[in-house]
């Protein structure tokens, strides 16, 4: 193979991958994935404060390089879904050529190795990853790097391949929790090389450099809490045995399902990316420099798979993702032993890596098109904060329905111009301001919903409304003063929004608290009935509800001018005598069990006295 026909290979892969793997790219862009945002937001802490962060304890716990090098890409051109994505873009390009310079160490055969390029260019697994700007871009490129700079390590037994290897292994471990079964099977190569006195010197030198450069993130692991793993891990045999049954099919029949991974349902291997792995296990043993590279491969594979096995939600092509770098080695070798067979196994080659490549644009056209269905809710919410970044006035937003922690709202603060935003879920509660006016955004199918429990207890405004029905931005007043405060412990202030002055025996019973509160762990808040006489003096409990202060929102984010307005929802028992009862409220703390303290030093307050009528007379009977 001259030197011009290997130019010129090496660019129409490069461009044929760079094509693939832009695709989309900009109708993409309207929507991000919950886990970009995440990533997202921690490389802007990066920018606000400037520093080495290893690991992040954020969204189950996230190894630091890719937030690393995303948040250049952010300070180039901002928060948005392109700046994490194209990261991905060229972490999936850089790929191509770790690819080939780990084929070069593989194969004797440079059209093997070729071969290997050109068909991860157009392998439908790696190019719909590398669209998704996930920390996971970085584990095929380290690793093939890794090994690639490892087999040269110990084939020319030069020291400073061996410190590469070693270095490239550390920044592996920095990529993906995946990854780590690569490290460790570079340690057991490294442990044999140990062994031999030719290799022994080098490979003490790359245990050594691996060791002190994967030293920080062991630390930080050991003083993290909790983590993805324990989350994802399957727990019996026959989950196991499940996960294998379901990636056997994932090769030829149905893969992921999940739209972030793969074309839903889209097996690993399509017709010609098929016929290609099956000529590369026939010609896999010529083409090898040295026979246990081989081996090699054949511990990649499964090893790249076991992540995936050993956890739920299968078959799962995110976990897997390292099988791409010995599936690209086994399909570079059918390239091989192809072009070996003549111009009709030339013409063959070229035919199979052409449909491929069709056929991986035509599928992700599919994903493209599919792309905003599959992500109603950050669409809705990305176009809504489009809509308040036009709006006059620096009111506070609250975004609903939306748990407060929710990633895609601070990744997008630069488009809220400077407004400080929370968000909750009204189904659980409200969030007033005591004092100013506050902007209220609501998603569908929750707008109407929303309005009309915001305009019992204030006056609101509709500011804009979407012409496709995705959001609503309303203006909403401060809440209506309640009266009849109750205090506890200081910090926590509660009063009744609703009195109802009659009841019904066996029917329910529903109470309206308005609460404000400064607390730094989570509270809980409970309304009793009590008669006469009085639980405290041996009579009834007649009735309960306990729940979590609004959930969604806890009172560890709560502002100090929030006013949080709340449903408990009371079942009065259907022989409760008719007469008069006291609606009692407290709060406690649901650690430690303790109840907050009233200024006269009990720990539960008169909120109304009720009317209980039985349900027999109701009923007329």
């Amino acid at each position: 193979m001259n030197a011009r026909l290997q130019f010129g290979l090496a660019l129409l892969a490069l461009l044929i991958g760079f094509g693939l793997r832009v695709q989309g790219l900009a109708a993409m862009n309207d929507s991000i994935l919950y886990d970009e945002a995440a990533y997202g937001v921690d490389a802007l802490s990066l920018l606000d404060e400037p520093r080495i962060q290893v690991y992040f304890s954020s969204n189950n716990g996230r190894e630091g390089l890719w937030m690393a090098l995303i948040t250049p890409a952010i300070a180039s051109w901002g928060a948005q879904p392109f700046s994490l994505r194209i990261v991905a873009v060229f972490a999936g390009l850089l790929t191509l050529a770790a690819v080939y310079r780990l084929g070069r160490e593989v194969f004797a055969s440079r059209w093997a190795a070729f071969g290997a390029l050109l068909a991860f260019a157009v392998f439908y697994w790696p190019v719909h990853l590398s669209h998704i700007g996930f920390r996971a871009a970085l584990y095929p490129l380290l690793g093939a790097l890794s090994f690639a700079a490892l087999l040269n390590a110990q084939r020319t037994n030069r020291l400073d391949r061996w410190l590469l290897s070693g270095l490239l292994l550390a920044l592996l471990a920095y990529t993906y929790l995946a990854a780590r079964v690569w490290i460790g099977l570079a340690i057991l190569l490294l442990g044999i090389w140990l062994l031999r006195g030719q290799t022994r010197r080098g490979a003490a030198l790359a245990l050594v450099v691996l060791a002190v450069g994967i030293a920080p993130l062991i630390v930080a692991l050991t003083q993290a809490e909790g983590g993805r793993t324990s989350q994802v891990a399957i727990t019996s045999l026959d989950q196991f045995i499940e996960n294998v049954r379901l990636w056997i099919a994932a090769w030829l029949v149905s893969g992921d399902s999940y739209m972030t991974h793969n074309l839903p349902e889209r097996p690993v291997f399509d017709l010609p990316t098929a016929l290609l792995a099956l000529a590369g296990i026939i010609g896999l043993m010529p083409s090898l420099r040295r026979r246990w590279h081989g081996l090699l491969l054949v511990l990649l594979l499964p090893g790249s798979l076991l992540p995936a096995l050993l956890s739920i939600d299968n078959p799962h092509m995110l976990r897997a993702y390292g099988a791409v770098i010995p599936l690209a080695l086994l399909l570079g070798a059918g390239v091989g032993w192809l072009v070996r067979h003549g111009r009709l196994g030339q013409i063959g080659a070229v035919l199979l890596l052409s449909v491929m490549a069709l056929l991986t644009a035509r599928d992700f056209a599919q994903v493209v098109d599919q792309f905003e269905d599959f992500l109603p809710g950050e669409t809705k919410l990305l176009s809504a904060i489009d809509a308040v970044s036009v709006l006059p006035g620096d009111e506070t937003v609250a975004f609903a329905p939306l748990p407060h922690d929710y990633p895609v709202i601070p990744f997008q603060r630069n488009e809220l111009a400077g407004r400080d935003w929370l968000a909750y879920d009204p189904g659980y509660c409200l969030v007033y301001d005591a004092s100013y006016t506050r902007l209220a955004v609501t998603l569908s199918p929750q707008i109407d919903y929303h309005r009309e429990r915001l305009a019992q207890w204030s006056e609101v405004t509709s500011l804009v409304t979407d012409p496709a029905g995705h959001y609503e931005i309303l203006r909403v007043a401060p809440l209506l003063p309640p009266s009849d405060v109750q205090t506890f412990d200081g910090r926590v202030e509660l009063a009744a929004l609703t009195a109802p002055r009659t009841a019904t025996a066996g029917e329910g019973l529903t109470v309206t608290l308005a609460i404000r509160a400064q607390a730094n762990s989570t509270l809980n808040s409970f309304v009793q009935v009590w008669g006469e006489p009085s639980p405290l003096e041996g009579g009834r409990l007649w009735a309960q509800a306990d729940q979590r202060l609004c959930e969604p929102y806890p009172v560890q984010v709560w502002q100090p001018a929030d006013h949080v307005v709340q449903d408990w929802t009371l079942s009065l028992p259907a022989d409760m005598p008719p007469g008069d009862y006291q609606v009692m409220a407290g709060v406690y703390d649901p650690g430690t069990g303790m109840r907050l303290q009233r200024p006269d030093s009990s720990d539960i307050a008169e909120l109304f006295t009720i009317r209980v009528a039985s349900g027999d007379q109701e009923r007329g009977g």
